[in-house]
């Protein structure tokens, strides 16, 4: 019989705790754990809106970067970056 940790390709995420899910909350604030939280209670609960969110959201950062690239061609602002 095998054990568990033949089972996992990467056993070190298994030991941060679920491919690094705990680690990764215990990074986070708790103002950003309760956003999370909250987001997820929302798409949990409303599901038609949550994805209306989202598309509403994909739509304006695509406005953004069309706005910009017309104020600003691409080519020019990757010249002006640091």
């Amino acid at each position: 019989m095998q054990s568990e940790s033949e089972h996992v390709e990467d056993l070190q995420a298994v030991i941060n705790g679920q491919r690094g899910g705990r680690l990764r909350m215990a990074q986070l604030g708790t103002r950003e754990r309760s956003e999370l939280g909250r987001s997820a209670a929302f798409a949990n609960h409303h599901a038609y809106q949550f994805k209306l969110q989202q598309e509403r959201e994909k739509e304006l950062v695509r406005v953004v970067k069309q706005a910009l690239d017309d104020y600003l061609p691409r080519d020019k602002r990757l010249t002006m970056e640091p």
